[in-house]
Formats: structure tokens, C-alpha cells, sequence
């Protein structure tokens, strides 16, 4: 069974500055993961997908250019929550959804795992 969860993380120094500016203003919270259900999926290439990622709130993530997510599972090749990091692709200001590029690599077990999602299921 998979368990996947997202987190946001920026890429800035003043922490503190961060929260009050956008935790406010966004679904996310850097201090606990939450899942999202996949709602499209958008064939790239042969191995590159951008997977469309819905939550429930009328909001946007608000997030700096600058910033990533960070997502976490359960995955049958590690015992322990695997985490991996990736850089929304949507804009910062879009409600209801955001889009991850997710390039599938054989070895790769977090792109594996995103690039092998079907419509409806969660991260």
C-alpha cells in the first residue's frame, strides 16, 4: 500500500518572514504533509509527464518562484518514508491545482512511483 503526503519548503532564508507573508494565504503548511489527488496527467514525452494535482480549497499556493514541494511515500523497495523534493511547473497564483513535471526514470523510486499515477489517485 502507498501513502503519499505533499509538504512545501521555500528556498529562502528569513523563515520567519515566509510564514507570515504566505502560510496565510496557501493550502500548505511546511510542518505537516497532506495528500492530493491526481486529476490529469499530460503526456510530455515518452517517459516525462505533467501530473495535475487538485485540493479541495478555493485557493492557491502562493508560493515564490523559488520554491519546491516536497513529497513523501511509503515505497515496497524502502521500509522507511522515502522523500523527494520537485519544483511546481503551474503558475504561483492558480486555485485549485498544481501541475509537478515528473520525468519516469527505471531506477529513480520517488519518479517511479509520481510517473506511474493514475487519474484519481493520491500523493
Amino acid at each position: 500500500m502507498f501513502i503519499s503526503c505533499l509538504n512545501y519548503y521555500p528556498k529562502i532564508t528569513n523563515r520567519t518572514t515566509f510564514l507570515i507573508r504566505y502560510l496565510s494565504r496557501t493550502t500548505l503548511d511546511p510542518n505537516e504533509f497532506r495528500s492530493f489527488e491526481v486529476r490529469g496527467i499530460d503526456q510530455i514525452s515518452h517517459n516525462t509527464r505533467i501530473i495535475r494535482f487538485y485540493y479541495p480549497d478555493d485557493q492557491s499556493l502562493n508560493f515564490p518562484i523559488t520554491s519546491y514541494i516536497s513529497t513523501r511515500a511509503i515505497l515496497p523497495v524502502q521500509p522507511e518514508p522515502f522523500t523527494r523534493s520537485y519544483t511546481p511547473v503551474s503558475k504561483p497564483f492558480v486555485k485549485g491545482y498544481f501541475d509537478l513535471l515528473v520525468k519516469g526514470y527505471s531506477q529513480g523510486n520517488m519518479s517511479k512511483h509520481i510517473y506511474e499515477l493514475k487519474l484519481g489517485d493520491t500523493l
